[in-house]
């Protein structure tokens, strides 16, 4: 019985890690979906390299998208309020409630903002008042501002 129990703990607390994440079709490293709209400019990357930047729209979601010069997705984040990640985190919510989830601590990257790393694989971008936090403490009020995917970011958490 015991073991039922902490089989059942640990499948609770690791459920949005072993989820597939089926909230959007877009992947890192992939080629941008035909349907994908170009924005009429570039975009600089925390790479200092002028991207493309895309829309695209899926199953009511909206997401800018950057490609490389090899047309591979680097960056995309979801436009939307009410998009929400396979861990259930969404614009709007709480630092606290990301923690949660995550188990990582927010890192500050001088002139870009706070980001924290979530179980799925998606970046939450936190500040107030819808604004990103790009300097100073990072205050226990904050909130979720949008929601990302980098290849760029990632190396921030090894």
């Amino acid at each position: 019985m015991n073991n039922l129990i902490i089989f059942f703990i640990l499948i609770f607390f690791t459920s949005c890690s072993l989820e597939q994440d089926t909230s959007t079709s877009l992947k890192l490293q992939s080629e941008i979906p035909i349907s994908a709209i170009k924005e009429s400019s570039t975009y600089a990357t925390i790479a200092s390299k002028a991207e493309r930047m895309y829309t695209y729209r899926e199953n009511n979601n909206t997401f800018s998208v950057m490609v490389d010069n090899k047309n591979l997705i680097s960056f995309f984040k979801a436009i939307n309020p009410t998009f929400i990640t396979p861990c259930g985190i969404k614009v709007g919510s709480t630092l606290s409630e990301v923690k949660k989830i995550s188990k990582k601590e927010p890192i500050l990257m001088p002139g870009w903002g706070y980001f924290i790393l979530l179980s799925s694989g998606w970046f939450a971008g936190l500040g107030i008042d819808n604004k990103i936090q790009t300097h100073g403490k990072l205050s226990s009020d904050a909130k979720v501002v949008f929601l990302f995917k980098s290849i760029y970011h990632l190396y921030w958490y090894e």
